[in-house]
């Protein structure tokens, strides 16, 4: 007796072949043949998605209905040339897996495939991203020495950008938006608004520019200008009296001035009189 042995998900074909032989006939050969196809498991994992985490990275999540001992992600750059590039994920029922070094500002498209005991599931559906940008928005926004006609505005970068639009608008009925370039530092950089109307509220946001790109605009931030003769206000300034701290107090020709916190910070010292 010879054993056959079927591979999963090949296709089959077995000859089958009889000898009948009775008196006054010749031999009868009968052959009969039929396919045989084994499919693996159908764990197709679903909504796939992903997440953005930087430029370089991204979150993919995807949902699955079964048991899968591991998954595979396929993905490659949304082009006819693009090279397609294959992850193995080797835990149980995962539902996320991070893609890594990935290009900044590139459009990708991905599959999930399941993998069970009796084999490889069928591709997902395709999902699309596209990773962001390294041109990143500035951080810490915020507007001081506001006086009854001007303001300086300041925020913090990361990026290697070539400079920064800083936009403003009063905020009224019918609010006309200004732009400003300004040119990029490393670390905080500030801008002096002038000419502006007094007990007026401002709204400003910033944003950088980069060799090929733009970010985001910051998250915009508020002030009102003073009265003449009076004090500004701002609308997102902490109580700082918690923060700062002052060593010897009362100081007779030294003092250390301490923050707790680490913001962009201007300090200006004035007598009894109010000169500076």
């Amino acid at each position: 007796m010879k054993k056959i042995t079927l591979i999963v998900g090949c296709l089959a074909f077995i000859g089958l072949s009889a000898m009948a032989s009775t008196a006054g006939s010749e031999g009868l050969q009968e052959q009969a043949s039929y396919s045989s196809k084994l499919k693996p498991a159908q764990l197709t994992p679903t909504a796939v998605t992903a997440v953005k985490i930087s430029p370089s990275k991204q979150l993919i999540k995807w949902e699955i209905a079964g048991d899968a001992n591991a998954f595979i992600i396929k993905y490659a750059e949304e082009r006819p040339d693009a090279r397609t590039e294959q992850k193995l994920l080797n835990v149980e029922n995962a539902t996320a897996f991070t893609l890594s070094e990935l290009n900044a500002e590139t459009t990708y498209n991905v599959w999930v495939k399941a993998v069970t005991r009796d084999g490889e599931g069928a591709w997902s559906q395709k999902a699309t991203f596209t990773t962001t940008s390294k041109c990143t928005s500035p951080m810490f926004v915020e507007a001081t020495e506001i006086t009854n006609n001007k303001a300086v505005i300041s925020w913090h970068s990361n990026t290697s950008g070539s400079e920064f639009i800083v936009r403003y608008t009063d905020g009224g009925e019918f609010p006309i938006l200004n732009h400003k370039k300004v040119k990029a530092s490393a670390g905080i950089n500030y801008f002096e608004l002038n000419e502006l109307s007094e007990n007026t509220t401002y709204h400003f946001w910033v944003k950088s520019v980069c060799d090929k790109s733009k970010s985001d605009w910051s998250s915009k931030v508020a002030f009102k200008t003073s009265a003449q003769g009076t004090n500004a206000q701002y609308s997102d300034l902490k109580d700082l009296s918690s923060k700062i701290n002052l060593h010897p107090n009362p100081a007779s020709d030294k003092i250390e001035i301490t923050l707790s916190e680490t913001m962009p910070t201007f300090v200006n010292i004035t007598d009894v009189t109010g000169r500076t």
